[in-house]
């Protein structure tokens, strides 16, 4: 094999790879063109394995995508998220599902107004 072919198909590999790689939804979502911090620490305090958070702005009522990005939150981790609709919405409706099939719903989290949010039985 030439160098020019090895280096090509080390290219493409590397470019699949990246491409396998689930997407961050804090870096792809909207941000809002307001200067308030919508970044939070979500704690799994649970006990069980968070699979899924969503959060819809209460005038609305939708739910937008996993903010986990498919990356579940094992019991007793936590992980900082961008919790922004890019419509400058502040306070939302936080959905959080677990592996065991339990969910729970949080109306009136103000996103800008806290650091952490605790999820707990």
């Amino acid at each position: 094999m030439t160098d020019a072919r090895r280096l090509t198909l080390t290219i493409l590999l590397g470019l699949a790879a990246l491409a396998a790689m689930p997407v961050d939804a804090a870096r792809a979502q909207t941000r809002s063109a307001d200067a308030e911090n919508r970044r939070v620490r979500v704690h799994n305090q649970t006990g069980w394995t968070l699979t899924a958070l969503q959060a819809a702005d209460p005038r609305t009522g939708v739910f937008g995508p996993d903010l986990l990005a498919r990356t579940p939150l094992e019991a007793g981790q936590s992980r900082p998220l961008l919790i922004d609709d890019g419509a400058g919405t502040c306070v939302f409706t936080l959905r959080a599902s677990f592996a065991n099939g339990q969910s729970r719903e949080r109306p009136g989290v103000n996103v800008c107004r806290i650091a952490d949010w605790y999820l707990t039985r």
